[in-house]
């Protein structure tokens, strides 16, 4: 079988349902689900977050600015979320990195990244609105990051995947995380 782009998103987003599935979130709901890619988009991890979660991690004796930029990094930064597949399938995980070698040696740099970043997208887009997800909560939310970028350049992909109240909120907590606010 020949390997391909199309062929790459199907098993990606069969391991997104897989990894989903397993998550055993009896008492709390999921509140958001992600994709966090490193910079050059050869690797990724998958990852959730709980409203649980997310009060359990901001601090109770900070500033206002402080509990503020502490909600805000345990809502939008995905290495801050409850969990990740980072021991779902360990084989699984090597043979998707396996995988994006292949797809990197396809495409050409820029193409590569930003075709699997739509892919990513696109995939969560898709789950969001399946019948497929696991308990979650009214507000849950889908989002892709890639490590080390923060200038929204993905702005016209990730308003895809966000509500505009969703949108507004990943660029303020953008600007307080780079401290421009």
């Amino acid at each position: 079988m020949k390997f391909t782009f199309e062929a790459f998103k199907v098993e990606f987003k069969n391991y997104c349902l897989r990894y989903l599935s397993s998550l055993h979130v009896e008492r709390e709901a999921i509140s958001s689900f992600g994709v966090f890619t490193d910079q050059d988009m050869s690797s990724f991890v998958l990852a959730y977050n709980t409203q649980e979660h997310i009060k359990n991690l901001v601090p109770k004796d900070s500033s206002s600015s402080e509990a503020e930029l502490a909600n805000l990094t345990n809502i939008w930064w995905i290495p801050e979320w409850k969990g990740s597949d980072e021991t779902f399938d360990p084989k699984e995980s090597q043979r998707f990195y396996l995988k994006l070698e292949k797809l990197a040696a396809l495409l050409p740099s820029p193409l590569y990244k930003e075709s699997l970043f739509n892919m990513y997208c696109e995939v969560l887009a898709e789950i969001k609105h399946s019948n497929s997800l696991p308990k979650h909560s009214s507000n849950f939310f889908v989002l892709v990051q890639e490590a080390d970028n923060f200038g929204l350049r993905d702005s016209d992909k990730l308003k895809k995947i966000l509500n505009e109240l969703e949108w507004l909120e990943y660029v303020r907590f953008n600007k307080v995380f780079m401290g421009l606010d």
